[in-house]
């Protein structure tokens, strides 16, 4: 997502009403597919057979893909009369087993950023994998059933923009993006989405940027191995602000939840100042910046539980859970985020900051109970004027909206994007 407004740091000797934009989100990149080749074995059919049922099942998927992706009518699977759909309860575990393996394969490729125009690749490449073995022994209708569900995930991993922005960066601009990154703990994982992230600043001229749910124990690391450092060959000139539970640490590399703040480039001569969560659990950071103390502009990235408790020792609510319970205190993680946020903000204000503040709210960032009291603080949420008639969901599997960007209404906003 991006935002565009007046900028707040201002040099000391000349003020600059320039706009700042911001970006949040990630989108995906373009990334090649990779050929999954299943082993022949056996004698199976004659050549021409096969190469006939592996056209039949390309025509078969591309024509669902097809469908499902350009969002057109006909989008659901085709599976003939009752009793050809009764027919495909009777087939091959082993076949269907094996479809399913190979259309994972390709829609993860799909979340890692492969245009929709390559679809019909996959599909040709998923149909040419197929040994002799998996034809024969699979119901022609199972490939039309995993092609639709393939193309109900696609759908949902890859939405339109929201808003406008400019790719090209005016001059006095700043642009701040963030984005929730579900971990990085593996150095896998984080190669790959510290590569996004790069791609992201460089292609939208980028000075800073927000993340939540980094996942990274930072005490099982040397000083010098912070999260700048992951971006230091490509940005060399950067800076960073991490905060994670300090309350159960040194146990792996891994911890969930964590919230970061970077600056790069043009920015980063403007840092003057780093904020925790108070409480040490990494609810939230902050970074402050500013040329004229006069004039201070502090960005923030906060992190508020979901209203469910999810399994799991080391989650995010578990960890805050057990914080309330070793001290004795008679609230819920929810609560106590909103009752600890809402007394930051309030101080925060007091001393002048103009805040520009992403937050995974984990409900409605309109009508959440948080979301009331933020906005009776005055503090204006700037992604929704783009919505139109329909709300988006922010997390994949959601129903509504939980990913916000707030400010406060003396920095003035005049672009946002979601990617």
């Amino acid at each position: 997502m991006a935002l565009q407004g007046t900028r707040t740091i201002k040099r000391s000797t000349t003020a600059m009403n320039s706009p700042m934009a911001v970006v949040t989100g990630a989108a995906p990149s373009d990334t090649s597919s990779h050929t999954f080749r299943a082993e022949r074995g056996g004698y199976g059919r004659p050549r021409s057979r096969q190469s006939s049922r592996r056209a039949t099942i390309y025509r078969q998927i591309n024509e669902v893909l097809s469908r499902g992706v350009d969002g057109s009518p006909g989008g659901q699977p085709h599976v003939g009369n009752s009793s050809t759909r009764n027919n495909l309860k009777q087939f091959s575990k082993v076949g269907h087993e094996d479809a399913k393996t190979w259309m994972e394969r390709r829609l993860a490729g799909m979340k890692n950023g492969v245009p929709v125009a390559e679809a019909a690749v996959l599909s040709r490449e998923w149909a040419s994998s197929a040994d002799a073995d998996t034809l024969r022994g699979m119901d022609p209708g199972i490939a039309d059933i995993e092609a639709a569900n393939l193309a109900k995930q696609y759908a949902r991993w890859h939405v339109q923009r929201i808003g406008h922005m400019e790719q090209t960066r005016p001059d006095g601009v700043f642009r701040i993006m963030g984005g929730q990154i579900n971990s990085a703990s593996s150095s896998e994982v984080r190669a790959r989405k510290t590569s996004d992230i790069i791609r992201l600043i460089n292609d939208w001229e980028i000075q800073g940027g927000c993340l939540s749910e980094v996942g990274i124990d930072w005490i099982t690391y040397r000083p010098s191995a912070n999260l700048a450092s992951w971006f230091r060959l490509e940005l060399p000139d950067i800076r960073s602000h991490t905060a994670h539970n300090k309350h159960e640490q040194g146990i792996a590399h891994h911890q969930p939840g964590g919230t970061a703040t970077i600056a790069c480039k043009e920015l980063v001569r403007y840092v003057k100042n780093k904020g925790d969560d108070f409480r040490g659990l990494g609810r939230w950071c902050s970074t402050l910046m500013y040329a004229d103390k006069n004039h201070r502009f502090r960005i923030v990235l906060a992190y508020n539980v979901g209203r469910q408790a999810p399994r799991g020792d080391s989650t995010i609510f578990q960890q805050q859970l057990r914080y309330i319970q070793n001290h004795h205190l008679s609230t819920t993680p929810r609560r106590l985020f909103m009752i600890d946020f809402l007394a930051m903000l309030q101080a925060w204000r007091q001393q002048g900051d103009r805040l520009l503040i992403f937050m995974d709210m984990n409900e409605h960032i309109l009508n959440g109970p948080l979301a009331r009291r933020m906005a009776r603080m005055g503090l204006e949420e700037a992604t929704h004027k783009n919505w139109g008639s329909l709300e988006p969901h922010t997390y994949v599997g959601g129903k509504e909206p939980i990913d916000a960007v707030f400010h406060s209404p003396d920095l003035d906003v005049t672009a946002t994007m979601q990617l």
